[in-house]
């Protein structure tokens, strides 16, 4: 990577504020679902519960269920977790992301 040069995503994230549920292997905590993407998401834990990257966690949202992930990073509260996939985790976190999109459409009218 050369200075300057911009890092582009392979996967657009979609911002939206989500209640979820977070389980590691040293705990549990609220949490709130910052921004999402096919793959993965950003999720930002209401205590911090010792999760390392890694780890593999459980996040459940009312509105996906539950989702299975490995911690790629972490600084804080803040986790980024890769989901593992599977044709309908998939189906489920593509359709977050539209429904975060068509959230985003509305209130810009």
């Amino acid at each position: 990577m050369f200075i300057g040069e911009k890092r582009r995503r392979a996967r657009r994230r979609e911002r939206l504020q989500m209640a979820a549920a977070i389980s590691a292997p040293l705990g549990r905590s609220y949490a709130l679902i910052n921004d999402i993407s096919e793959l993965g998401m950003r999720v930002t834990m209401a205590k911090d519960i010792q999760v390392k990257t890694g780890d593999e966690v459980s996040v459940y949202t009312r509105e996906m269920g539950f989702l299975y992930g490995k911690v790629t990073w972490q600084k804080s509260k803040t986790l980024g977790v890769k989901i593992h996939t599977s044709t309908n985790t998939y189906a489920q976190t593509l359709s977050a992301v539209r429904e975060a999109q068509a959230e985003r459409n509305r209130n810009l009218l």
